[in-house]
């Protein structure tokens, strides 16, 4: 679990070093990726007690079907050359 939750956090870390130092585009490209991978990983790592988990599990499962739908705005956008490469930190 640890493995793993430091390869989620680089990826993230990865993609938002692209996010900040890429072109003028780039950003616009990204950020509603971010987001929702943001989402999805601040749900699955804070606690879910009580009635504050049923909020927390709705956030996850909405940002997890939105995760294609912004891979899609991410590949649309320009000519996709970032897709791969963030699949490939991912």
């Amino acid at each position: 679990m640890v493995t793993l939750a430091a390869t989620a956090i680089g990826a993230v870390a990865s993609v938002g070093w692209r996010f900040y130092r890429g072109d003028v585009t780039t950003p616009a490209q990204l950020r509603w990726l971010l987001a929702a991978v943001a989402v999805i990983a601040a749900t699955i790592a804070l606690p879910a007690p009580g009635p504050l988990g049923v909020v927390i599990l709705a956030l996850n499962v909405i940002a997890t079907f939105l995760l294609p739908v912004t891979l899609a705005v991410t590949l649309v956008r320009r000519d996709g050359l970032v897709l791969p490469r963030l699949l490939v930190y991912g």
